[in-house]
């Protein structure tokens, strides 16, 4: 009997889709020697991981297509590349019915070093037609970014699958759904994410969920987990989910900023999310002894520019399907630290390369002073945006692992190993600040002539 719930397993496999955060390498494939391209990389991560590492799995799980990787070149090393995309399906008992198979599509988050995936992908909320291939007709509308990844995923291929097995993702699945209804009563097609992954999710499992060749098995149903997701769609998307018998489940955390992306009201609310400290999570401490971080001028800016975005016809999914928790708080010396000195990423900007430190500190000049305007740009200013920046890093993954895992030990200490390996290295750190640079020039832009921007055209 498995110590986990369907939940965690779920979340799990959800998890590790993000094998390849901050991997800059060559793209490889199938065919390559080596495990230490793109491809190699998450191929022995993942397999490792559902066949064997991950405690409790291994028995009745299996890695049954991918990965798949589409990539694209690195900023900071041309020679390498990044990965912008990762998509895997695994197969698993449901802990909870040993009737139900589930087979489970994880779709990966950002990459930090992705500059597609953050301009073309989760940037690019402009909101186009659900108009797949093959789809019934509707009204519903998506932001484009998700269409285009969902749009090219529904004709990627596994050449690693063996001979007489179906390559292509859609044909592989539902050659897999229906040897699961051999042996089970019913199959349950699981589509998760986290993050971008989250808001790819849903989009994916709207498609699925109308795809006839899944449907005339019989038996098979369609469900969708997303944890830290953006919406992906208007009020007309969620409609066309439940026309489509979606099982749509959505984890949030109350003080993870990325859910909050799309919806004006959600975007209002970032103002104060750190800034008051009776709205706090239990241990959480913000700036005080200077100014809090919702008073910090970037932070505002961002949020002004970040409004100005088409969204106003973004929609949540129903109350009911969704799940939210309260983030657990950071140390209190780590966060108060961070407002007395510079940690190691502060130090790192401060030593980078002279071209890219003096475009950010431009770029953050202008927008604190277009918001805030003061006398001279202070130390503190980077210092305060810095702090925002880690603790919303913590409350959009680590609080996630320590909600969903709290009653397995084992589980949350291998996802928070496994997150270990994203830990920034220079040259992560050189992608990541010329993305940056070029969100915060974008922010800046707009503060200083405020119409419209869409962030994929500066691609």
């Amino acid at each position: 009997m498995s110590n986990y719930t369907k939940q965690q397993y779920i979340f799990a496999l959800s998890f590790l889709s993000n094998s390849n955060f901050g991997d800059d390498a060559q793209p490889g494939g199938p065919s390559s020697d080596g495990d230490g391209t793109l491809w190699g990389i998450a191929n022995a991560t993942i397999k490792d991981a559902v066949n064997e590492k991950l405690p409790g799995f291994g028995i009745n799980s299996n890695l049954t297509w991918g990965p798949y990787v589409s990539n694209s070149m690195s900023l900071y090393d041309p020679g390498l590349s990044v990965t912008d995309n990762l998509v895997y399906v695994a197969s698993v008992e449901d802990p909870e019915n040993s009737d139900n198979l589930l087979l489970v599509v994880s779709l990966a988050g950002t990459s930090s070093t992705s500059y597609y995936a953050a301009f073309s992908e989760d940037f690019y909320v402009d909101q186009v037609n659900l108009d797949l291939p093959g789809m019934p007709e509707n009204s519903a509308m998506v932001y484009k970014g998700g269409r285009d990844v969902i749009s090219a995923l529904i004709t990627w291929k596994d050449v690693n699958q063996p001979v007489g097995i179906p390559q292509g993702f859609l044909a592989n699945l539902a050659a897999q759904a229906a040897a699961g209804r051999k042996d089970y009563q019913t199959v349950e097609i699981v589509v998760t994410g986290h993050s971008l992954g989250g808001g790819l999710a849903p989009i994916l499992a709207a498609y699925l969920g109308s795809y006839s060749n899944l449907l005339l098995i019989g038996g098979v149903s369609v469900s969708c987990y997303t944890y830290a997701g953006p919406t992906a769609g208007d009020a007309d998307f969620i409609q066309f989910l439940a026309d489509q018998n979606i099982d749509l489940n959505a984890v949030v955390n109350e003080f993870d900023i990325v859910p909050k992306a799309l919806t004006v009201d959600g975007i209002s609310s970032i103002y104060s999310l750190y800034g008051d400290p009776n709205n706090a999570p239990d241990g959480l401490n913000t700036c005080t002894n200077e100014s809090t971080i919702s008073d910090n001028g970037i932070v505002a800016g961002i949020a002004q520019w970040a409004q100005s975005l088409p969204n106003g016809t973004y929609a949540n999914p129903d109350l009911d399907s969704i799940e939210t928790f309260p983030g657990a708080g950071m140390d209190f010396t780590k966060v108060n630290g961070l407002c007395t000195e510079l940690d190691e990423f502060s130090l790192a900007i401060y030593t980078s390369t002279t071209g890219i430190l003096n475009s950010i500190r431009k770029s953050l000049e202008v927008i604190y002073k277009s918001v805030k305007p003061k006398d001279i740009f202070t130390e503190i200013t980077i210092k305060q945006f810095l702090t925002f920046l880690d603790e919303g890093s913590y409350q959009h993954v680590r609080g996630y692992i320590y909600y969903l895992t709290e009653s397995n030990s084992d589980l949350q200490n291998y996802l928070l190993g496994y997150m270990q390996k994203g830990t920034p290295t220079e040259q992560e750190r050189g992608d990541s600040l010329i993305i940056l640079n070029e969100l915060l020039s974008l922010a800046a832009t707009f503060l200083q002539n405020p119409e419209p921007l869409h962030l994929a055209s500066a691609k």
